[in-house]
């Protein structure tokens, strides 16, 4: 009988793989167990792609996403800000539960000064221990005007 006891760490169901390894020498059977952990990380998700419009504040919804028991604090920034426009997490730090998600809005400020720009190439990152992922964001500066 093999029995499984969920750990002091709260490692959510399915991120332990148990390898038995067994031989049998003059009758007697020996056998070692080993469990092995999925590492535990997080993704990033937020539009691929957006516009926004001088003179206008545009919010965008950024995901993160827990993995194999992941539940620490991910910092949130983004780089390649044309100069006037601001752009502000709320909040700048999330915590996603184990296996679950968790929302920050990012929130761009474009003043009505600003010119309209093509295909600006901006980086959303979100960092926790040592780990830093990246997602491409692609916008417009556009004047609906």
């Amino acid at each position: 009988m093999v029995r499984f006891l969920k750990d002091r760490t709260g490692i959510s169901k399915g991120t332990v793989i148990l390898m038995v390894f067994a031989i049998i020498i003059a009758s007697v059977l020996y056998y070692r167990f080993f469990v092995i952990r999925k590492p535990a990380e997080f993704t990033v998700d937020a539009p691929s792609s957006f516009d926004l419009e001088t003179g206008e504040d545009t919010q965008m919804e950024v995901t993160v996403t827990s993995k194999g028991g992941f539940r620490a604090a991910v910092s949130l920034s983004i780089s390649g800000v044309p100069s006037g426009v601001t752009a502000k997490f709320e909040p700048s730090s999330v915590t996603p539960p184990a296996d679950g998600r968790v929302t920050s809005i990012l929130t761009f400020t474009v003043p009505a000064s600003v010119a309209t720009q093509e295909n600006l190439r901006l980086t959303l990152q979100a960092s926790s221990g040592g780990i830093t992922k990246e997602k491409t964001i692609i916008v417009r500066i556009v004047n609906y005007r």
